[in-house]
């Protein structure tokens, strides 16, 4: 059996960005001897469920997921714009870590909707306060809070974020490396 496990992965519900099924996904995972795989799917948990079932039928443990849409300056500010400043929303990968933890995802993608829809589904630092307990943090891709900043701003920005990350995500928040041969995460796996 592998130990390898893919925390961070988009099905058909990450809209114009993925095409895999929940199932297809779950089965390719049990081909492959991975003991777990995580499904976290852009701004919502569409297929949280039908994952879960699949990954049940086909041996493989599911890690249900969310990657956020995080606001720069607060879900109320529409646009990324303050004081003349644009930025764009940040990415961050979360994962339950049990029930309570599931709740608490299904909590952040309900205020993502319901308080901070702006074209996506977006939260902010507070919502992630409020309902961090049983989630584990993932740094996320190119777009996540982390990598952002260390590419827009520089490393005492970057830093600066993921000291923020770990507080809001005490001993549960992890960078994320990627090796896809992108020249932007050459030079930022080093820092990460």
């Amino acid at each position: 059996m592998s130990n390898f496990v893919h925390l961070h992965v988009h099905s058909q519900y990450s809209l114009l960005e993925a095409t895999c099924r929940p199932k297809d996904l779950a089965l390719k995972a049990a081909n492959y001897n991975m003991p777990a795989v995580a499904l976290t799917d852009f701004g919502n948990m569409f297929g949280a469920i039908e994952f879960y079932f699949a990954a049940q039928e086909a041996g493989v443990k599911p890690i249900i997921g969310l990657e956020v849409y995080l606001a720069p300056f607060g879900r109320s500010v529409k646009g990324g714009n303050i004081d003349g400043r644009k930025e764009p929303n940040r990415r961050l990968v979360l994962l339950a870590q049990n029930f309570k933890g599931y709740q608490n995802l299904c909590q952040i993608s309900t205020i993502g909707y319901k308080e901070g829809f702006y074209y996506k589904p977006r939260v902010d630092y507070e919502v992630l306060k409020e309902f961090n307990s049983d989630i584990i943090a993932l740094s996320g891709g190119l777009m996540g809070s982390v990598p952002w900043n260390f590419t827009n701003k520089g490393y005492e920005a970057a830093h600066e974020e993921a000291k923020k990350l770990k507080e809001i995500f005490p001993e549960r928040f992890y960078l994320e490396m990627c090796r896809t041969g992108l020249k932007e995460w050459n030079e930022l796996n080093p820092f990460l």
